[in-house]
């Protein structure tokens, strides 16, 4: 099933790899074997839609670090109580993920983010 090179492009500039993983709509496949988990990624860093941090468990998480996953295919961020500790941290977050149409905060406290955010643009 991996003779596809992982490179190839859509008409949209997304790699190949990304698209069958939105047609499929789950990562459960990359966690089949080894080469499965290396073709669903991009130079070692996974595809997420959602960054949730509403979802952890407490002050220490788990929440996703930024440099494990590919930011600009992130759709929907969603920042919780207990994911990032301040908001340079969820500004970085936000940043991150340039692409998401979605900013949702649950109980996280996102005041001085708009001029953070402001300081960031090019």
């Amino acid at each position: 099933f991996l003779t596809l090179p992982k490179d190839l492009g859509t008409a949209r500039g997304d790699p190949l790899n990304l698209l069958l993983l939105r047609l499929l709509g789950c990562q459960a496949i990359a966690a089949c074997c080894r080469a499965a988990l290396e073709w669903w990624t991009l130079h070692g860093r996974r595809f997420i839609f959602c960054l949730n941090d509403d979802a952890c468990r407490g002050p220490r998480g788990p929440y996703a670090p930024l440099d494990r996953f590919v930011g600009s295919h992130v759709d929907i961020v969603r920042l919780g109580r207990y994911g990032r500790s301040d908001v340079a941290e969820r500004c970085e977050a936000v940043a991150t993920c340039c692409n998401a149409t979605t900013l949702r905060g649950v109980y996280s406290k996102l005041t001085g983010l708009g001029p953070m955010l402001s300081e960031r643009l090019p």
